[in-house]
């Protein structure tokens, strides 16, 4: 293992406590997330971060100034502040760490530092989150699997960045980069703190992290808080609150239909038992164009198997100010709610979210109508009724939006 070159270990300590007193908003993450020398590792050539601990090789820091050294090291903390590495999901690595550096380092150059003439920076991805900069550059290299990215750095030169290190071109290699450690991976080996936190513990520590930078941000606390909803809600999380709902009801211990079949034969109609579950729920959609066809179906596709799991049906309504359309999907019906998320909307108008409650409510008065729940899928952008119904509502609300019904259990959907 090399030795840490003299003095710079003392240097990194020296910027820590500078960032601590220059940009106060980020004292509490410098004090909160730990610092590891990786000097001589060769996963870590500059500096990396797990999502958790920062890792820094000495031999590149005592390169660097005391401002330079500062803005390598809230680099990593911003990294670990809004959850880059938890945050890619099934994204094409390569691209996701490139675009988390963009993000990153132009959400410091907004605080006043100054970037290395070397780091990723471009002035048209400003005021972007990493995931809406992934989408910009997956459309213009080419989608999954591209070899290279055309990148731009904060001294204004342009290169191409190659997928394979070995196989970069002389300008490549003066890109400033650092290394993205999975969470769950074994690179920083025995210097990965002890108590390493969970993902849900890391999503704790974020929110309160972010919450303590916009209090004390001043004029630029809007960065941080626009930052905290996607670095704080687990991508599984309205999966979980979904499924959570559809456990929690419950038929009626006794009913009617169908009845008891053990007696029929003798012309005597006794109430059946009933079972854990619901029997059949609605779920409306709100088309007027808010919702995201790729999050629509992961929604559909996730209520497909909680009504196969329950064996229950379900009807679908398709909304805007009025009722446009209408299915019923039986437990035993093989056709998916997932595939009506692939066909066209009916509707596209404005939103009038008292729809569905009224349609309901007629049918109802009608006579009696198993109804044990009612799942909307809106960004809540419309008149919404006042009143609670006698069933359960549950809110699923597109990414962005939001919700002024004063009653129903609310889920905010990520917005990647």
């Amino acid at each position: 293992m090399t030795e840490p070159v003299a003095g710079s270990w003392d240097a990194i300590r020296r910027a820590r406590v500078g960032l601590m007193m220059s940009h106060p908003y980020l004292a509490n993450a410098v004090a909160r997330l730990p610092l590891v020398d990786a000097t001589g590792r060769p996963w870590c050539p500059t500096c990396a971060t797990d999502g958790y601990a920062i890792y820094a090789n000495s031999e590149f820091t005592s390169t660097l100034n005391l401002g330079e050294l500062m803005f390598v090291l809230a680099h990593e903390l911003v990294h670990c502040m809004v959850g880059h590495l938890d945050r890619r999901g099934d994204r094409d690595g390569f691209v996701w760490n490139v675009a988390a550096d963009y993000a990153t380092n132009a959400l410091l150059a907004s605080h006043g530092f100054r970037p290395l003439g070397s780091a990723l920076l471009d002035p048209r991805l400003a005021r972007l989150s990493a995931e809406e900069i992934y989408e910009r550059l997956m459309s213009s290299g080419g989608g999954s699997g591209m070899s290279a990215l055309e990148v731009r750095t904060a001294d204004g030169s342009t290169a191409k960045l190659h997928r394979d290190p070995l196989t970069e071109g002389e300008a490549a290699r003066d890109i400033w980069l650092d290394r993205h450690l999975p969470p769950d991976g074994t690179d920083p080996g025995e210097l990965r703190p002890s108590g390493f936190p969970t993902a849900l513990e890391r999503r704790i520590l974020r929110r309160a992290l972010i919450q303590a930078a916009a209090s004390a941000a001043g004029s630029t606390a809007g960065f941080w808080q626009s930052a905290l909803g996607p670095a704080t809600v687990s991508p599984l999380a309205w999966k979980s609150l979904l499924a959570q709902f559809m456990a929690g009801l419950r038929r009626t211990d006794y009913r009617m239909f169908p009845p008891n079949r053990k007696h029929i034969h003798r012309g005597v109609y006794m109430p059946s038992v009933g079972v854990p579950g619901p029997t059949h729920i609605v779920v409306a959609v709100d088309t007027s164009g808010s919702m995201p066809d790729r999050l629509l179906s992961e929604i559909f596709a996730q209520i497909d198997h909680l009504r196969t799991a329950a064996e229950c049906s379900i009807t679908v309504l398709q909304f805007d100010t009025i009722i446009q359309a209408k299915h019923l999907i039986e437990p035993w019906d093989t056709f998916s709610t997932a595939t009506l998320a692939g066909g066209a909307a009916v509707g596209r108008g404005g939103t009038d979210l008292r729809a569905p409650f009224l349609h309901l409510d007629t049918i109802r008065s009608d006579g009696p109508a198993q109804l044990d729940a009612l799942i909307v899928l809106t960004d809540g952008d419309g008149p919404s009724p006042k009143v609670a119904p006698a069933y359960p509502v549950l809110w699923l609300i597109a990414p962005e939006g939001k919700n002024s019904c004063p009653f129903g259990m609310v889920v905010e959907l990520p917005g990647n």
